[in-house]
């Protein structure tokens, strides 16, 4: 139903666009001083890493949303038309897929390289492609590790209900980042 409370939602979810970089490196920042054992404060590590990477951290946000919205179109163009009986549906469905997943791989990078070094966008891709392909054994079993806690999200959800709705922000973001 089209009214005005409608439309302002629609308009607020806009706002993953300007959020999406900022929160990714602010969680990510948190994340690297964690693992280093430095002293952690969320809120304050997501303020950091925005005032840190003002415009980088927003013009990555959107390359990386956009990109991945323009990457789950394709495969759900192709995977409906792959029943046509045209062979090239197939075969740009597995293309598709491969390119996922290796975006995925390179994604694993690009943030933690925003919040760590001074780089140029161009440079912090082409980065983050190379160490996807240099590190392809260890990106495979991270997406292992991914893919498992994402599925016992899931079952824990169909499970017990209470836990499975916060496990999301006590492990799964944990593990993603």
């Amino acid at each position: 139903v089209s009214n005005t409370w409608t439309n302002v939602l629609f308009a607020l979810t806009l706002l993953i666009f300007i959020t999406f970089g900022y929160i990714n490196a602010g969680v990510c920042l948190s994340m690297r001083n964690i693992v280093k054992c430095e002293p952690v404060y969320i809120i304050d590590g997501i303020k950091t890493a925005i005032k840190k990477n003002k415009f980088q951290a927003l013009f990555v946000g959107i390359i990386d949303l956009l990109i991945m919205l323009l990457i789950v179109y394709d495969i759900m163009f192709f995977y409906a038309n792959a029943n046509t009986g045209n062979f090239l549906f197939s075969v740009f469905l597995g293309i598709s897929i491969f390119v996922a997943v290796f975006y995925l791989f390179a994604r694993m990078y690009i943030y933690p390289m925003l919040v760590t070094f001074k780089i140029s966008t161009a440079k912090l891709f082409k980065n983050a492609f190379i160490f996807s392909i240099v590190g392809l054994k260890r990106n495979f079993l991270g997406l292992v590790g991914v893919v498992s806690a994402v599925l016992i999200n899931y079952a824990v959800l169909e499970l017990y209900m209470p836990i499975g709705i916060n496990l999301p922000f006590i492990i799964t973001f944990g593990v993603i980042v």
